[in-house]
């Protein structure tokens, strides 16, 4: 049977793009409004990645920040996110920390995006975007959730780089590409940087759509 390509580009479909386009930078602005006053982030885990971006930028790494003469355990990305940006821009790591959040996090909801497009079309792309920006009840921590967070978590924004390699693994299943193939052995690798739990969901559920294949 037949079955119709919904993600072929279309009017709709660049009517949903724009759609999204539109909730996307509603919530970056919503999040900038909620850092800009902050100095420091309010979570441990990023004063933790702060640390490891001060060992980067003094070429002590992987020196642990916090205990002295043990080597660090954590997932680099985040700390070489922190000190990238630093030597571009020569903010202090804490204020970059504060104000990078909305930007780094912003990869969760467009990854998202992209893959339920890649599965199922640009309208269920577009619910799908809704639904993860704004349904969030208002007293669950974001990082119990899939939700866009103003505040820089691994966690939250390495949800975006599983999105983005299940995304390319459809693909390399559909197109039988070495090049889509070696894109996503290469995405497992960056979302694995980024933090452990995304990389492990990422490739067992690899695994298990090769094995149905």
């Amino acid at each position: 049977m037949y079955k119709k390509d919904t993600r072929k580009l279309t009017f709709p479909g660049v009517v949903s793009t724009l759609l999204a386009a539109v909730l996307l930078v509603y919530s970056l602005l919503q999040a900038f409004n909620t850092v800009a006053p902050c100095q420091m982030p309010r979570e441990w885990d990023v004063l933790r990645d702060i640390g490891i971006a001060q060992s980067l930028e003094d070429g002590r790494y992987p020196e642990d920040p916090v205990l002295a003469g043990e080597i660090s355990w954590y997932n680099p990305l985040t700390a070489l996110l922190l000190t990238v940006t630093r030597f571009i821009s020569g903010i202090s790591l804490m204020r970059i920390a504060v104000l990078s959040g909305p930007i780094i996090n912003l990869l969760a909801p467009v990854a998202f995006y992209v893959l339920v497009f890649v599965l199922f079309g640009h309208g269920a792309a577009l619910a799908a975007l809704f639904l993860f920006l704004f349904g969030k009840d208002g007293t669950t921590p974001s990082y119990w959730t899939c939700a866009y967070s103003p505040w820089l978590l691994a966690p939250l924004y390495s949800s975006g780089l599983l999105f983005f390699t299940l995304a390319l693994f459809k693909n390399a299943i559909e197109k039988k590409s070495n090049a889509y193939f070696i894109a996503t052995g290469l995405m497992l690798g960056l979302t694995f940087l980024g933090h452990t739990a995304p990389a492990v969901i990422a490739g067992a559920t690899m695994a298990l759509l090769t094995a149905v294949e």
